[in-house]
């Protein structure tokens, strides 16, 4: 079958995506369709709830590699830069100054807390929230089950893949991820295994 559009916890950010489907809640997981199936024993396998506590370093470690996030400090910096030089230039400084300044300030202090708070609210309304998630990992591909439904995607799918010491991103575009806590699997040597088949399918993978 084609795309999965339902039941699958990927997280992203609705003002980056080209669609207006709110990508918490899990969508554009494309794959096999198949209901029921039996986890099978040999493959690695990870089990977690998909609720803010299992999400949350997922999300930090995500904003830590996100370009808008990334970016905001910078952005800020030549706008208080400009509102310094309005400032001992102009000969309304207030007039001229302050608004960069106010802007500037304000994108330094909030942009993080903003993008955070969007992702957490997102995945509070998803229709899987609380609900257990079951990966196994293979070769060849991940399969996700959780909510009465599950899916597969080959790794070559996948546009990259972050790992940390607390878990890893998956991220099948861009800016929408699947996150997989390092504490959902049945031992440490498993999660680096597990790592290890993300990144030996050739998956362009970044350590954090």
């Amino acid at each position: 079958m084609g795309p999965v559009n339902r039941a699958f916890p990927a997280v992203g950010a609705p003002w980056l995506s080209s669609s207006n489907t709110l990508f918490a809640g899990g969508t554009e997981l494309a794959g096999a369709f198949v209901h029921n199936r039996p986890i099978i024993p040999n493959m690695i396998q990870a089990h977690y709830i998909w609720d803010l506590t299992s999400l949350d370093r997922g999300i930090a470690l995500h904003l830590r590699s996100n370009v808008v996030a990334r970016m905001a400090p910078l952005g800020a910096l030549v706008l208080v830069v400009y509102a310094a030089f309005e400032f001992t230039t102009s000969k309304l400084p207030l007039v001229d100054g302050l608004p960069p300044l106010t802007v500037g300030m304000l994108l330094l202090a909030g942009i993080r807390p903003m993008m955070r708070w969007q992702f957490r609210r997102a995945i509070r309304r998803a229709p899987t929230y609380g609900c257990e998630m079951n990966w196994e990992f293979s070769p060849e591909r991940a399969m996700i089950s959780g909510a009465d439904s599950e899916a597969s995607f080959p790794w070559k799918m996948l546009h990259s893949a972050v790992v940390s010491a607390d878990g890893m991103l998956l991220y099948p575009q861009k800016n929408l991820f699947h996150w997989i806590p390092a504490s959902a699997f049945a031992s440490p040597e498993e999660y680096a295994e597990a790592c290890a088949i993300v990144e030996a399918a050739g998956v362009k993978v970044r350590k954090a």
